[in-house]
């Protein structure tokens, strides 16, 4: 079958069929460079990332996301030991245990190495040695968004020189350096949004159309990822569910290949919310009780304007302040408007709804933390369109 019209180019023009990475030029030395690149690029953000680390677990959340790790390789099942604290931390649940009010992702990542590693636990608690090993984990996964952001670029049309170098700009002048020393999930969630996005890319250039699908379903399974490993990621997912709509809509004329992309990106997030509720009813014995209904800093009444201002232009907590690249960056969004619409709305949507989301949060600000956490999954998003500047 021929390529389905799409109505979108890239930064500097269409990619011709010869160019897709996924044609039979996949072998060609320019491919292959790109590719070297890429795989370089990650390993160098890790070897910085990892050498300007300090070894600690630095946050409560991320040890009790830890713990629940170690008792599920222990075979204690999801049940902390600890006493419950009133408002955060450990929760009273089901058949008087206490549980962790987190999600499940972050500790099924943490799982392999409490399972595997050689004295990671001792009757289910971590070890230092597990602690030292799993402060490193989000180096891991910040690099990796670094490499995403470099591929995501060169496949909106920017050149493998200019991708590379708005990419360092991204791994070392904005919020995932930091965050990529400090133990918290939003880096993991960063990671999978960017590759939801990074797929949903796919299905917006003039490829073979039967490729359509299987990058919607990849794209959705990645989603799905993120929302696992945080809920509010529900909120990223909203925006993609948008654009991803509308690039069916393109596609109607051929309505069982629309339908199909619908239902492989809807498919894996229904699954995520699946497991969000049965993790629920094991901890706390409802669907809807993650663990923060007794906390007041979770609830969604404080002023939206006041979190904001907060979560913008703040000192302490300000993206733009903490992030200036930002800035730079919302000089590119007409371009990315002009030549990817459909991942311009992803793009400029989930940051949006991030930002009203969390606005309204008593604790917009998200405690003791290095600047916006709760915009971390978003970062990447928030300077994507710095792709159009570097290219002028």
């Amino acid at each position: 079958m021929g390529a389905e019209p799409t109505g979108e180019i890239s930064y500097v023009r269409a990619r011709m069929p010869s160019e897709n990475l996924t044609s039979a030029s996949a072998t060609s030395p320019k491919v292959k460079r790109h590719w070297a690149m890429v795989v370089a690029l990650f390993f160098l953000t890790l070897s910085v990332y990892t050498f300007t680390a300090n070894g600690h677990v630095q946050t409560a959340d991320y040890a009790e996301e830890l713990g629940v790790a170690t008792e599920l390789a222990a075979g204690h099942g999801f049940s902390l030991p600890g006493i419950p604290v009133r408002g955060g931390g450990i929760q009273p649940g089901r058949e008087g245990k206490s549980y962790a009010p987190h999600d499940l992702g972050t500790s099924l990542i943490l799982y392999p190495m409490a399972a595997l590693l050689p004295g990671a636990h001792r009757g289910g608690l971590p070890t230092p040695r597990l602690f030292l090993i799993s402060s490193f984990v989000d180096a891991v996964f910040a690099a990796g968004t670094v490499a995403l952001f470099a591929d995501l670029l060169i496949d909106l049309g920017l050149d493998l020189t200019s991708s590379m170098g708005a990419a360092l700009l991204y791994a070392f002048a904005t919020l995932i350096w930091p965050f990529s020393h400090i133990s918290f999930d939003v880096v993991p969630t960063a990671m999978f949004v960017l590759m939801a996005i990074w797929a949903m890319a796919r299905l917006t250039r003039p490829d073979d159309a039967r490729e359509l699908v299987p990058w919607a379903a990849i794209s959705g399974l990645a989603m799905a990822c993120a929302v696992v490993i945080r809920i509010d990621a529900g909120f990223i997912a909203v925006a993609f569910t948008v654009a991803m709509g509308w690039r069916a809509w393109q596609l109607r004329g051929r309505m069982f290949r629309a339908a199909g992309i619908v239902a492989a990106w809807l498919t894996p997030l229904v699954g995520a919310v699946a497991v969000y509720g049965w993790y629920n009813w094991e901890r706390f014995g409802s669907i809807f009780d993650s663990g923060h209904g007794g906390d007041p800093n979770s609830a969604m009444t404080g002023s939206l304007w006041t979190g904001l201002a907060g979560l913008l232009f703040s000192p302490g907590r300000g993206l733009l302040v903490f992030s200036p690249l930002v800035v730079v960056a919302a000089f590119g969004w007409r371009r990315l408007w002009q030549t990817r619409p459909v991942v311009c709305v992803a793009a400029a949507g989930a940051v949006l709804a991030a930002l009203l989301a969390h606005a309204r949060l008593v604790n917009w600000s998200g405690d003791e933390t290095w600047g916006p956490r709760y915009l971390v999954p978003v970062a990447a998003l928030a300077v994507l369109p710095i792709g159009g500047v570097v290219d002028g």
